[in-house]
Formats: structure tokens, sequence, C-alpha cells
């Protein structure tokens, strides 16, 4: 109970894109042990290393572990 909500929700947001049919992407930035992160190109409505991304904006993402929410914030 002592530790933040979704602490082990880690991954950042590198970059929204979006495609030239007007669907936003969301690269993640996953960490990994040894320092260098792996990375991962999604959208809304999929699963990727196990976060589900419930909402990708321009400036928001909203991920999802099955039991913790975490809004990330993204700024161009």
């Amino acid at each position: 109970m002592a530790l933040p909500y979704a602490r082990q929700i880690t991954a950042r947001v590198a970059r929204v894109p979006r495609t030239d049919q007007g669907e936003t992407l969301v690269k993640l930035e996953i960490p990994r042990p040894g320092g260098t992160p792996e990375y991962a190109i999604t959208q809304a409505g999929e699963t990727v290393e196990g976060l589900y991304v419930a909402y990708a904006g321009p400036n928001l993402v909203i991920l999802c572990d099955t039991l913790h929410w975490k809004v990330l914030t993204w700024q161009p």
C-alpha cells in the first residue's frame, strides 16, 4: 500500500505520430535491464508488452496493465 499507484508501468511516450490516414500512433519507450530501452509502435485499442493503450491523443496517452491505469503526457 505504500508504493505509488501504477509504479510498475514504466513505459514512456517517445513519440505520437499520425499516419497519412489520420490515425494516431504511439511510440512507447520500454525500459530494459542494462539501460538499453526497447521501442514499440502501437495505437489505441491495442496491447503491447502487456500494456493496453486505452487512448492516444496528440498530447495524452492512457495505458492500462489490467490492474492499474496511467496517464502520460507528451509534448511535441
